[in-house]
């Protein structure tokens, strides 16, 4: 999947070059050093949006911003279905916007060719921070024009609307009370995961 990432005049270092492992990567330090900057940056380079450009009610996850009067950018590669992609996104100033700066011919082909999150079959997570999710799968969103999900702290309980009057996610307290309702094997499942999630027997 996502095999570099490499950012100039943006985030909390002058520059930052990283090339991930193909399978695990762990990204570890003290609060306020990047982290889920650099999570928020990798979203962007698969789907080619920001978060809270799909949901303006996330306080978390906006567009990336330059430091001030630098030539901004962020250029990254992937690997899918057996080819290598290399793609240079730059801050316009102007447009107030991230603009993929390649030759016009190479643009033509790039836009031909769907978001990598488009070509790949599977699922993309990112857990926010504050409690919230974007999510994107290959079932719900082979799409073109089909945005992630992505939930905030309060529609991750209470559920989230969808389109239409339909609800996108019923929210965890009506699933799980529902659960409790049924007392099928479903519900036993999910008091064997907070067993285990539990620190020890005196504190289920």
């Amino acid at each position: 999947m996502l095999e570099m990432l490499h950012l100039k005049n943006v985030g909390p270092a002058p520059e930052m070059k990283l090339e991930f492992a193909p399978r695990l990567n762990v990204i570890t330090g003290d609060n306020g050093l990047g982290k889920s900057f650099i999570l928020d940056c990798a979203w962007f380079a698969m789907t080619r949006l920001w978060s809270q450009e799909i949901n303006p009610k996330l306080t978390i996850g906006s567009m990336v911003r330059p430091i001030h009067g630098k030539i901004a950018q962020v250029e990254f590669s992937y690997f899918v279905k057996n080819k290598v992609s290399l793609q240079n996104y730059e801050f316009d100033y102007q447009k107030q916007n991230w603009v993929n700066i390649a030759k016009q011919s190479q643009l033509d082909e790039i836009n031909k060719r769907p978001r990598i999150a488009k070509t790949y079959d599977g699922i993309l997570i990112q857990n926010h921070p504050n409690g919230g999710f974007s999510i994107w799968d290959s079932y719900r969103h082979r799409d073109v024009n089909s945005l992630p999900h992505v939930f905030t702290e309060e529609s991750v309980w209470d559920g989230q609307p969808g389109e239409k009057n339909h609800l996108l996610s019923e929210g965890l307290i009506r699933v799980v009370a529902s659960w409790q309702r049924e007392n099928g094997v479903t519900f036993k499942q999910f008091q064997a995961v907070l067993v285990c999630l539990s620190p020890s027997e005196s504190e289920l």
